[in-house]
């Protein structure tokens, strides 16, 4: 049972691995589309974003790739065109904001629109009786209080009768839904401060406890190894995306990747050679990153054992020294 525990969650460590350098490559292409739509090069942009899309999972992350990809339409199309794209990256991350710096006023505004059609609801509670509740610095009313509000983050606050702030917390409120926030009522002056002391631990305690410490450099071998596995992971995986990156830039796409000869865009050498030498760099950590592994493997196993056996030899001292104090 044990060795099956510890196969699923190496499994279960490679497969997240997997998916962080997914999603590492994902926010590289999102920064290089944010680059490009800064630099005016807007179809550049929108292709970086959709292969983002299809690679990213995290929330925050999809909701950045809507919003690029509305500013994008809103540049070609008009602001109208956008708000469908911000609406979804508002459902992803209600926290998003545009930098009014860099977007014309007509986008901004446009966002801010959407931002104010998608609503939730905050219901704040609290065993307190003699509060009030304050929301974003207003006043609410007196506990329970429910109020629908823009979706995002909002500061809630309870006050006393004299407007004294006793208690303050934030909360993101997402569209669409109700987000609950329970104010627990404080403990009474009478109650003790600090839980009462445990019961000593029984003399046979130690034994377990003993063993679990001598593992410390199986532990630690075990885990090296499989973050170096993780590593020869995202590695290999992002030496891919490179190759596959850089054969988008051959031409005849019809063809392999090793037949093809020619660049469809000669200006494009110099960013083919950088991808291409950015897989052969890649492929040689991956290829160093999975012999450590294997290493740190080997070591793992022989560590086992050796601490096992140290540990069972000193439990047994520690027993023996016990019956011999008993006995006197």
């Amino acid at each position: 049972m044990r060795r099956l525990a510890a196969l699923a969650a190496a499994l279960s460590l490679i497969g997240g691995s997997v998916a962080a350098a997914e999603e590492t490559d994902a926010g590289g292409l999102v920064q290089e589309a944010i680059d490009s739509f800064n630099n005016g090069a807007f179809v550049r942009s929108r292709e970086l974003l959709q292969q983002a899309r299809a690679r990213a999972r995290d929330a925050k992350l999809l909701g950045r790739i809507h919003l690029y990809l509305g500013l994008n339409a809103g540049v070609e199309s008009g602001a109208e065109s956008a708000k469908v794209l911000f609406r979804r990256a508002l459902k992803h991350d209600p926290l998003l904001r545009v930098d009014a710096d860099r977007v014309k006023p007509d986008l901004v505004r446009a966002f801010e629109e959407v931002r104010a059609e998608l609503r939730g609801t905050l219901r704040v509670t609290t065993d307190r009786k003699d509060v009030e509740v304050w929301i974003d610095g207003a006043r609410a009313g007196p506990p329970p209080v429910t109020r629908e509000v823009v979706a995002g983050r909002h500061a809630v606050e309870l006050r006393d009768a004299a407007g004294k702030g006793l208690l303050r917390r934030e909360v993101d409120v997402q569209p669409g839904h109700t987000e609950r926030l329970h104010f627990a009522e404080l403990p009474p002056a009478s109650a003790p401060a600090t839980a009462p002391a445990s019961l000593p631990a029984p003399e046979s305690e130690p034994v377990p406890r003993i063993e679990r410490q001598r593992r410390i450099w199986t532990w630690i071998a075990a885990a090296g190894a499989l973050t170096s596995l993780a590593v020869a992971i995202g590695v290999g995986v992002s030496a891919r995306s490179d190759h596959d990156r850089a054969c988008d830039l051959l031409a005849d796409p019809g063809r392999d990747c090793g037949d093809r000869t020619r660049l469809q865009d000669p200006a494009d050498l110099g960013r083919y050679e950088d991808l291409h030498g950015a897989v052969r760099a890649k492929e040689l950590g991956a290829n160093i990153a999975w012999g450590v592994a294997g290493a740190l493997a080997a070591t793992t196993a022989v560590l086992y054992l050796l601490e096992g056996r140290s540990s069972r030899v000193r439990a047994a001292a520690k027993r023996r020294s016990m019956s011999l104090e008993l006995s006197y």
